[in-house]
């Protein structure tokens, strides 16, 4: 997916896909509010807000005075959510009409990075195995030959 460009409000951002890890925590969080219809449309906007600040470029203003601080893994992503939300409620952004549709761009975005599961069943069998007694984990270590081992550094 190319990332996409958004307006929120007067601030136009291409939005960049955030890690590995924050675009998993985004999925999981768009699969509860999938899974669970009691959850309702508040936490589906907070994580849209999440995903758009995740997915926000750094160097381009962010639409509030004091941007969030980042989400830390761990912490929960609806949460922070609500947090960013609040942020651009405050700054006079109304949430259906520029909010969630630039969220659900940036959720899109987010799970669109993750890889799908054709694409794990079709890696499968690609790599060789380690040999027998080995864990397959690289052993050599770049400070002097030191080799590592289960009880530290030998």
């Amino acid at each position: 997916m190319q990332p996409p460009t958004v307006h929120v409000g007067p601030w136009p951002a291409t939005l960049q896909p955030p890690s590995v890890a924050k675009c998993f925590e985004v999925h999981a969080a768009w699969n509860r509010w999938q899974a669970d219809p009691g959850i309702g449309d508040g936490y589906l906007l907070a994580v849209q807000a999440a995903a758009l600040r995740l997915c926000w470029p750094s160097g381009v203003t962010w639409p509030t005075q004091i941007p969030p601080g980042p989400l830390r893994l761990g912490e929960r992503l609806a949460d922070w959510g609500e947090a960013v939300l609040e942020g651009l409620v405050s700054a006079g952004l109304d949430p259906a009409v520029v909010v969630s549709p630039a969220g659900a761009i940036a959720v899109e975005l987010c799970r669109s990075r993750l890889p799908r599961k054709a694409a794990v069943d079709a890696a499968v069998g690609n790599s060789v195995a380690p040999p027998d007694g080995s864990s397959g984990a690289f052993s050599g270590s770049a400070d002097g030959g030191a080799v590592i081992s289960a009880g530290g550094t030998v």
